[in-house]
């Protein structure tokens, strides 16, 4: 972090801005903004002066997914430990966005947080890309000795879209005349 003395490194001042910005969200007030301004103080010295808009004490009324066609919402939402009714948390809220994005079957996940108007509220919009989780695969050939051998292979990770994988194979051989 920063500290008195140190040689000032812009990185440190943006890294900083994101710190405290984000620990005034998980205070439940998801817009609000920190602006760190470097003031310059004579050879080689300079203050760093922090301007904070703290938005509005806010709850979460309802989290929403879209696009997810296969895979169940209280699958997603079970991904979450930031509920309906629980004050805002940027921390949760990326967390959260991290281990959607982390699931196999899910290609990607996307939030938007959005003020409700007149009141003290966001929902949060969940925007989910699946990834393509069902493969079959069939196969046949012949040898003299089983004759025609077929097999056949469905394979889900993401199964009746619980989360769940399961893999069915097959496989028959028909024998031929010796």
């Amino acid at each position: 972090g920063m500290k008195k003395g140190n040689i000032l490194k812009r990185n440190l001042i943006a890294e900083s801005e994101r710190v405290l910005e984000r620990d005034i969200r998980d205070e439940g007030r998801p817009f609000s903004n920190v602006s760190l301004t470097i003031i310059p103080k004579g050879k080689n010295k300079a203050a760093i002066e922090a301007k904070q808009t703290k938005g509005k004490l806010l709850s979460v009324r309802f989290i929403k997914f879209i696009g997810n066609t296969k895979t169940k919402d209280k699958i997603l939402r079970r991904q979450f430990d930031i509920y309906e009714g629980d004050r805002f948390s940027q921390t949760k809220l990326d967390r959260a966005k991290s281990t959607l994005n982390g699931l196999n079957y899910i290609k990607s996940a996307q939030m938007k947080v959005s003020p409700v108007k007149g009141s003290s509220q966001v929902d949060i919009n969940v925007e989910i890309i699946e990834e393509s989780t069902a493969m079959i695969s069939l196969q046949g050939s012949y040898d003299k000795q089983s004759g025609i051998i077929f097999s056949a292979q469905y394979n889900d990770g993401n199964f009746l879209g619980y989360g769940n994988h399961l893999e069915l194979d097959f496989e028959r051989a028909l024998r031929g005349n010796q």
